[in-house]
């Protein structure tokens, strides 16, 4: 009887491991396809953060013509640049995975 109970026991556990792997591998394929559709997006991004545009709207900001109420966080030095260095460290944290 105590071998059926540690197999029972063994079984359960294995379970458990499958499931939770389960459930994250599915979690993680939903991500990676919401971050691949995005990727056309960040890079309209990065192309505005180089452009001209940007530094009128940075421009502007900085006189004060920018309502203080409009969201406006792009147009801080570091934030598209910090979330395109995350791209990155994401992208090779990717690649780097056994």
């Amino acid at each position: 009887m105590k071998e059926i109970d540690t197999a029972i026991e063994r079984i359960k556990y294995f379970e458990s491991i499958y499931d939770e792997v389960s459930q994250n591998i599915e979690s993680l394929k939903n991500n990676l396809d919401q971050y691949e559709e995005s990727l056309s997006k960040l890079k309209e991004l990065k192309d505005y953060y180089n452009s001209s545009k940007y530094m009128e709207d940075y421009t502007l900001d900085e006189k004060g013509m920018i309502p203080k109420d409009l969201k406006r966080g792009i147009l801080s030095e570091d934030s598209i640049d910090d979330l395109l260095i995350e791209s990155i460290e994401l992208e090779e944290r990717l690649k780097n995975l056994k």
